[in-house]
């Protein structure tokens, strides 16, 4: 028999812990950057992805505090962002005929195949790309030019990558620091995000910035953390009275900019929501098309393995004038 007096030490403890709260649900709107992906099976070895794309990088919460000091909203100055077209877009529209693409070296039934950047389960290559030619070791990731017939690119050499123009250009950080600098501590405020949010149509969605470099490990005292900075861009309204309304529910590392004509939280929304639609996933569904991720940031970015004038014509059926759209194709023209 046990010694009484542990056994009341026990059962007191029993009822402490049977008396408490259940912990509480995770604050999931912080955690708005990253990828969100769902699968969908194309065909029995085949899977491919939706990706919807960051919206805001907003960090757990951590237990540091941000520096409590607040520089005078009247007087500190407030930067303009002017949007400028990041990238041509350019529909590459592919025909047989000279082209190129970048891709992993695999092989099924002793054909060589080039495989695009298609999300799967397990090993396989469930979109490639016949080719002849060059003899490449299964497993290296090349970019091989060569005519394409058939569905085939024959008589294929090792080229180099094309430049990518496709990447997504989000606004800087252009604030001076405050003085004494920028101070160490994270860039977290629920009562911010929920200001931000409920006005979509004016914010472009923020961001966290590291003036002084991320945080490589995610440990230390607040007094050891590199500084974070939320940079909030605002599109339509006073960027200054903004700027009041935003330090009244934070008192961190800030930067409001005026950034005119920039996408806006409404813009990200729109578009996630219509990456999602049952016309989109629809034709991501049929393997003939060759769709293997559709993403969203302010607009609708559809990755392909080759576009085509029909392909093309469907894509915008599907999505109509809802959001802006961008395809990208994984096999490319080569031109004279």
């Amino acid at each position: 028999m046990g010694d009484p007096v542990d056994e009341l030490l026990r059962a007191d403890g029993e009822r402490w812990r049977l008396a408490q709260p259940e912990p509480p649900e995770p604050d999931v709107r912080r955690w708005r950057g990253g990828h969100r992906s769902a699968y969908l099976a194309v065909a029995a070895a085949a899977v491919v992805v939706i990706s919807v794309g960051a919206v805001v990088a907003w960090p757990k919460a951590a237990p540091t505090t941000p520096a409590q000091r607040v520089e005078n909203p009247a007087t500190v100055a407030i930067p303009t962002v002017t949007w400028v077209v990041g990238r041509t877009l350019e529909l590459r529209l592919m025909q047989d005929g000279p082209a190129q693409a970048t891709g992993t070296v695999s092989e099924s039934a002793g054909q060589r195949l080039l495989c695009p950047p298609v999300p799967t389960f397990g090993e396989g290559c469930p979109i490639g790309l016949p080719f002849t030619g060059v003899q490449v070791p299964v497993g290296s990731e090349v970019t091989l030019k060569g005519t394409l017939s058939g569905g085939v690119l024959h008589d294929a050499t090792l080229g180099t990558p094309a430049p990518n123009s496709d990447g997504h250009t989000d606004i800087p950080m252009d604030c001076a620091p405050p003085p004494g600098g920028w101070q160490p501590g994270n860039a977290d405020s629920n009562a911010l995000h929920d200001y931000l949010y409920a006005r979509p149509d004016r914010f472009h969605p923020p961001r966290v910035d590291y003036p002084n470099g991320p945080l490589v490990v995610p440990t230390g005292e607040p007094g050891t953390r590199p500084p974070e900075v939320l940079v909030v861009g605002v599109v339509t309204g006073d960027p200054r009275a903004e700027l009041r309304e935003m330090r009244a529910r934070y008192t961190g590392n800030l930067c409001v900019m005026s950034t005119p004509d920039w996408s806006t939280i409404a813009d990200y929304n729109r578009a996630e929501e219509v990456s999602r639609s049952k016309a989109l996933t629809d034709l991501m569904a049929d393997p003939a098309n060759g769709i293997y991720q559709i993403s969203s940031t302010n607009e609708i970015v559809v990755d392909v393995v080759r576009l085509t004038v029909d392909l093309h014509n469907r894509l915008i059926a599907a999505i109509g004038r809802q959001a802006p759209l961008h395809v990208r194709s994984w096999l490319t023209p080569v031109y004279p």
